[in-house]
C-alpha cells in the first residue's frame, strides 16, 4: 500500500474547515471596494476578520460598513520631519511597510493568527502593496530610472508573494483598482476591456489571476432612477436589504471583462461577500446567469471608468496670452481694426481714413522730426 493515498482526498471533503479560498474583487475607484471588503466578515463571527489597510482614505469606509471589523492600518509612506525627508528615510519607511504586511501573512502561516481568533485577512489593495514594492526597489537606486533588472526583480517577488498568499490556511479577501484598455473595433464604436491594475508585464492583472479561486468585477449600475450611493451601499448601515441589491459583482463576464469565477458562485451576485464564503463552503449555489441587461450595466460602468482613466491623462489647461500685452501690439491691433471697419474706435484712438500701412509709415516719419526739433530747442 502507498503511504501517501492515506492523505489523499475526496470530493466529499470531511470538514469544512479545511477548504480555504482567495478572492479578488476590483474595480474602479469610489465603486465601493473597500466598503465590501469590511462586508466579508461572517456577522455571526464578529472581530473574526484582519483587514490590512494599505490606504488611509479607506479607514472611514470600514469604519460604516462593519463596526466590529479589525484593521491594520499600514503607512506606505515616509511620516516625519520635511527636512529629515531624504531617500534613504523614504527607503526605510517602505522596507517598514512591506515588513509590517509580512508579518501579518507570517502569522497566518503559522497558525498564530488563527489562534488569536482570526479566520480571514483582507489586503486593501493589492495594487497599493505592489506599487509599494515597487518604490522600495526604486528607493534603493541613486538615479529615478526603473532598470530591466529591477522589474525582474519586482515580478519575482510579487509573484513569491501571491504564491504564499494563496497556499494560507485561512480565507484572503483582496481589493485592487480596474485598468481600462479601449480598442477600436473596425467601426466607429470602441470596446473597453477590464482587468486587475498591476505593473508589468510577466505578472500584470491577468497573470496574477492563477493565485485566486475567484477575481470579481465590482460595479455600481448607471440606470436612471438608481438610488444615491449612500443607500446602495449596505444593508448594514441603512437597516434594509434591498440597499445591497445595486452594487454588482460580475463574475462570468464576456470577454472584455477578466474574470473568474468559482462553484457554486455564478454570473452576477449582489450578496456581500461574507455570503459568498457560506456557499463555498456548502455548495449552495449562490447568484444568477448574467442578462444582456447586467452586460450593458457592466459595459456602461467600464466606460465611465475608462473616461476617468482619459481625463487623468489631459494636461491641464493653459490660459492664452493676450494679443496686446505691449503698446505695439495694442497699436497694429487697433490699426488692424480700424482697416476692417473704417470710422470705429479703438483702444489707441479714433480710426484714421487710411489703411493700416501709410498710418505706420506716417508715425515712423514723425519720429526723426520730433528728434530734430528737440535738438534745435536744446542747442
Amino acid at each position: 500500500m502507498v503511504s501517501f493515498l492515506k492523505d489523499a482526498r475526496q470530493g466529499v471533503v470531511p470538514c469544512v474547515d479545511q477548504l480555504f479560498f482567495k478572492l479578488w474583487v476590483y474595480g474602479k475607484s469610489g465603486v465601493g471596494k473597500t466598503w465590501a471588503l469590511a462586508q466579508a466578515e461572517d456577522p455571526d463571527a464578529p472581530g473574526s476578520m484582519l483587514i490590512i489597510l494599505l490606504e488611509r482614505n479607506g479607514e472611514q469606509s470600514i469604519r460604516h460598513a462593519n463596526p466590529n471589523a479589525r484593521y491594520l492600518l499600514i503607512d506606505t509612506s515616509y511620516q516625519g520631519p520635511a527636512d529629515e525627508a531624504t531617500q534613504e528615510a523614504k527607503y526605510k519607511a517602505a522596507i517598514n511597510a512591506i515588513a509590517r504586511v509580512n508579518e501579518v501573512i507570517v502569522a497566518a502561516q503559522t497558525g498564530e493568527l488563527q489562534k488569536a481568533g482570526i479566520t480571514r485577512i483582507g489586503i486593501d489593495s493589492l495594487t497599493a502593496f505592489q506599487a509599494l514594492i515597487k518604490r522600495a526597489i526604486g528607493l534603493k537606486r541613486d538615479d529615478d530610472e526603473f532598470s530591466p533588472k529591477d522589474w525582474g526583480t519586482l515580478n519575482e517577488k510579487w509573484s513569491g508573494f501571491l504564491s504564499t498568499l494563496r497556499d494560507l490556511p485561512i480565507d484572503v479577501v483582496c481589493t485592487g483598482l480596474v485598468d481600462t484598455e479601449s480598442v477600436e473595433d473596425g467601426t466607429d464604436a470602441r470596446v473597453i476591456f477590464c482587468k486587475p491594475s498591476l505593473q508589468g508585464r510577466a505578472m500584470g492583472g491577468a497573470a496574477s489571476m492563477q493565485f485566486f479561486n475567484c477575481v470579481a468585477y465590482l460595479y455600481m449600475p448607471l440606470a436612471t432612477g438608481a438610488a444615491p450611493r449612500s443607500v446602495q451601499r449596505g444593508a448594514r448601515a441603512v437597516g434594509d436589504e434591498e440597499a445591497t441589491t445595486k452594487r454588482t459583482f460580475l463574475l462570468e463576464g464576456d470577454g472584455r471583462f477578466d474574470t473568474k469565477t468559482q462553484y457554486p458562485l455564478t454570473g452576477v451576485i449582489r450578496e456581500p461577500i461574507w455570503k459568498w464564503f457560506r456557499a463555498l463552503r456548502s455548495g449552495t449555489a449562490i447568484g444568477k446567469a448574467a442578462t444582456p441587461s447586467d452586460a450593458a450595466e457592466a459595459t456602461a460602468s467600464a466606460a465611465a471608468a475608462a473616461a476617468e482613466k482619459e481625463a487623468a491623462k489631459q494636461p491641464e489647461p493653459t490660459e492664452s496670452k493676450p494679443d496686446d500685452r505691449t503698446p505695439r501690439r495694442r497699436r497694429q491691433r487697433g490699426e488692424a481694426t480700424a482697416a476692417a471697419e473704417p470710422g470705429t474706435h479703438t483702444a489707441s484712438g479714433p480710426a484714421p481714413d487710411n489703411t493700416a500701412g501709410p498710418a505706420v509709415e506716417e508715425t515712423k516719419a514723425a519720429e526723426p522730426a520730433a528728434a530734430a526739433s528737440d535738438t534745435k530747442e536744446g542747442a
